[in-house]
């Protein structure tokens, strides 16, 4: 490798490791027996919501303004995805 080469490493290395933010580590999904009648309606009066992960990119500042929380559950016939989402501007999607 040569003396270029090991520059731009370096200096690529050095300021990738400093923009790091603290992201969750989503490992285990707890999928749920349903409590009950699950109706699919939007609402989560009828969802038990105490398997839920919570995704997020940057904890630290992102949290209360853009994050995601998952839920799964299951019953005999199905399994039920629940995503429940924090977004200060959910309609503005610029470049997209």
């Amino acid at each position: 490798m040569n003396i270029h080469a090991r520059t731009l490493l370096a200096a690529w290395l050095l300021l990738t490791g400093s923009a790091d933010a603290t992201e969750t580590e989503n490992l285990n999904t707890r999928i749920l027996p349903v409590p009950g009648q699950v109706m699919i309606d939007g609402r989560t009066e009828d969802w038990d919501l105490s398997g839920g992960v919570f995704v997020c990119s940057d904890v630290e500042n992102l949290r209360s303004k853009m994050g995601l929380w998952v839920h799964t559950m299951y019953d005999a016939d199905n399994l039920y995805v629940l995503a429940r989402w924090r977004d200060e501007t959910p309609m503005s999607n610029p470049g997209s």
